[in-house]
């Protein structure tokens, strides 16, 4: 029987039974994965709602936050017209009204006082969000998408007007906007705005939904399953074809299997052991003198072959297994071990880390941080801890606590990309941070014709909070020319340098004072 496979006959059996295998295993398979594909961008659809919705708090909130700094407290002409510039200039809000001490609506940018005495927003649902003073209401009747996001400041209080309804428009693709369900709210037994709700009682229908871990907000979409099969297989065949290829390749499939690399975590751990993740060095500058005041730490993987590994594509996985602790700890000491003499040399130079807000909460961080600045012997005042917002500050009050420790043995807090990540505008106040450091991405919009009102907000609020502000990612003269002009202190970017190794630093700092 063995001799039967080294026949003709047997080389063509072997290669049709692995062929019709193959096609029949892709068929199954890609029905099965093509309904899972289908079910994660349902899910991401989902998120996508979620994260508009959080988009259109967030400008709410900024919208009332510029309206505080500019004293729209009281309901006379000029209040009301400084309430009505900022609503025009604000598109997806449709009033601001203003809120005496009890909450209630005293006037509106488009409503005298008269016009809103009997509008009792005691009798409307209200929800919190996670800073306290910012409270989100339930506004009309019926599920019409108003709500009202309310901020109570120290004296009076500001209310925006959104309709969260519109996000729902165009949420699904065309071929699923007829079998679908689409709904947001405060919760899944508040819906606020709903899209084909008729469908509701379907049993066949998909479902996802996704929660605000900063405003109490909620997103569900459903699809009919049949639609989730069905959408987008125009590759079938295609895919069907190249499965019976797979059958002549199986054996090359196994061996890839078999040597597949190692998890990222290993490869992490490994880098650990073999002393590959090194500090770089990003200048900071004045944006007015254009001389370097300090750097920022950068966390480098370079394989032993010189490869060098992009951050973005460790740092998350590195943060999510817990061994960037360990990595921060290596980087800190690294750094000020190369840069100590010339901190030493010139005080006024500052040196910055990025600190995740787990470590930073954690009972160690501060005995450890001062064993390798003692050990260093570097001063903690030229020392910032940048609180990085790619994660969550998950306790707050420990946090705080931790940061009051830090400043008092004479550390620098900064908020790093403030208002893009996780905490967002609501814990600037509350942590009581020294600097303010505005993402790249609202540096990227701004020119001569505008794209600079985040930024303008975020200076105002730290001039108020008396903070510095850094903008990162200042490439051009240009933009170094806007932003000095809208008041920010410092910058960091390509202008000046790209981030490079320390002792290359340290020489561009001491040229720098040769001059």
């Amino acid at each position: 029987m063995g001799n039967f496979f080294k026949t003709k006959l047997g080389y063509f059996s072997v290669v049709l039974v692995l062929s019709i295998s193959a096609l029949f295993g892709t068929k199954v398979a890609y029905e099965y994965f093509h309904f899972k594909q289908n079910k994660t961008y349902l899910q991401d659809l989902s998120q996508r709602l979620l994260v508009r919705a959080e988009l259109a708090a967030d400008y709410a909130i900024l919208a009332l936050h510029e309206a505080n700094v500019n004293a729209a407290s009281t309901c006379d002409v000029e209040s009301i017209n400084r309430l009505s510039d900022i609503l025009y200039s604000r598109g997806n809000i449709k009033d601001i009204a203003i809120l005496d001490k009890a909450g209630n609506i005293r006037c509106t940018a488009i409503a005298s006082e008269s016009a809103v005495a009997d509008f009792n927003l005691s009798e409307k649902k209200t929800f919190i969000s996670l800073n306290e003073n910012i409270k989100f209401l339930e506004i009309g009747t019926g599920k019409n998408g108003l709500i009202g996001i309310s901020w109570q400041f120290e004296n009076s209080g500001l209310m925006a007007l959104i309709n969260l309804d519109t996000l729902l428009f165009d949420v699904f693709p065309s071929d699923w906007r007829d079998n679908s369900v689409a709904s947001i709210g405060f919760n899944s037994e508040n819906p606020i705005g709903a899209r084909d709700n008729a469908m509701a009682s379907e049993k066949s229908l998909v479902t996802y939904s996704a929660s605000s871990s900063r405003y109490p907000l909620f997103v569900e979409l459903s699809v009919k399953k049949e639609q989730l099969i069905t959408h987008q297989r125009g590759n079938e065949l295609a895919f069907i074809v190249g499965g019976g290829i797979l059958g002549i390749i199986f054996s090359l499939l196994v061996a890839q299997l078999l040597s597949r690399p190692d998890n990222p975590v290993t490869l992490i751990k490994r880098g650990i052991e073999g002393d590959e993740f090194i500090p770089f060095v990003q200048p900071l500058f004045d944006l007015k003198s254009r001389k370097i005041i300090g750097g920022e730490a950068l966390m480098r993987w370079v394989k032993p072959d010189g490869e060098m590994i992009p951050p973005y594509k460790f740092i998350p996985i590195a943060e999510d297994s817990g061994l960037i602790v360990q990595m921060t700890r290596t980087i800190i000491k690294q750094t000020l071990e190369q840069v100590g003499d010339i901190l030493n040399r010139d005080q006024s130079l500052k040196i910055s880390f990025n600190i995740i807000p787990a470590d930073l909460a954690s009972d160690c961080f501060v005995n450890d941080l001062m064993s390798i600045v003692g050990c260093c012997n570097v001063r903690p005042e030229q020392i910032v801890l940048e609180i990085t917002e790619r994660q969550e500050i998950e306790d707050t009050k420990k946090t705080v606590e931790q940061i009051k420790i830090l400043k008092d043995l004479g550390f620098r807090v900064a908020l790093d990309d403030t208002g893009t990540g996780h905490n967002g505008l609501s814990y600037v106040q509350d942590l009581q941070a020294d600097i303010i450091k505005i993402d790249k991405k609202f540096v990227d919009f701004i020119s001569d014709d505008g794209g600079d009102e985040i930024v303008q907000i975020l200076v105002q609020l730290a001039k108020r909070m008396k903070m510095e502000t850094i903008a990162e990612g200042v490439e051009t003269e240009k933009q170094a020319k806007i932003l000095t002009k809208l008041g920010v202190d410092q910058g960091q970017g390509y202008l000046i340098a790209k981030p490079m190794p320390p002792d290359e630093f340290c020489a561009q700092v001491d040229k720098q004072r040769a001059l």
